[in-house]
C-alpha cells in the first residue's frame, strides 16, 4: 500500500511538469498540490478499491456461485501473478534512479508503470486472503 502510494504521489509529481509544456494543459502547472494532499487522497481512492475488491470477491474465492467442488482444488501459481508487479516496480524504478531522462519517455513510462501496479492488486489477492 505504501508502495502504491508512492507511486501515486511520484505519478502526479513527475507528470505536472511534464504535462505543463503541453500547448493547451498549462492550467496544470497552475494547481499545485503539497504531496501530502497527493499521498492522502491515494491512499483514501487506494483502500477504498481493495476494500471493494476484497468484498467483491469473498464469497467468489470461496465457492463460486455456491456450488460445491466435487474435484480436487488446483493450485494456485504465484510466479505470473508477480509479473506485473516486478514490471510496474521497475518501470517506476527507472523513472526514480534516473535511468528515464527524456520527458517523453517518462510521460509514457510511468502510466504503464501504475497501470501493471495497479493490475496486480488483483491478481496478487488470492494469495493475500
Amino acid at each position: 500500500m505504501v508502495l502504491a502510494i508512492a507511486a501515486c504521489v511520484g505519478l502526479v509529481l513527475v507528470a505536472v511538469p511534464a504535462l505543463a509544456v503541453v500547448p493547451g494543459l498549462r492550467w496544470v502547472a497552475e494547481m499545485p498540490l503539497p504531496w501530502s494532499v497527493i499521498a492522502a487522497v491515494s491512499a483514501v481512492v487506494l483502500t477504498l478499491v481493495v476494500g471493494a475488491v476484497l468484498a467483491g470477491t469473498r464469497g467468489v474465492l470461496i465457492e463460486p456461485l455456491g456450488v460445491v467442488r466435487q474435484a480436487t482444488p488446483v493450485r494456485r501459481q504465484l510466479w505470473w501473478r508477480l509479473v506485473p508487479l516486478v514490471a510496474g516496480a521497475a518501470q517506476l524504478g527507472a523513472v526514480t534512479t534516473g535511468l528515464a531522462t527524456d520527458i517523453l519517455l517518462i510521460v509514457l513510462i510511468v502510466p504503464a508503470g501504475v497501470l501493471c501496479l495497479v493490475l496486480s492488486v488483483p491478481a496478487l489477492l488470492p494469495w493475500l486472503v
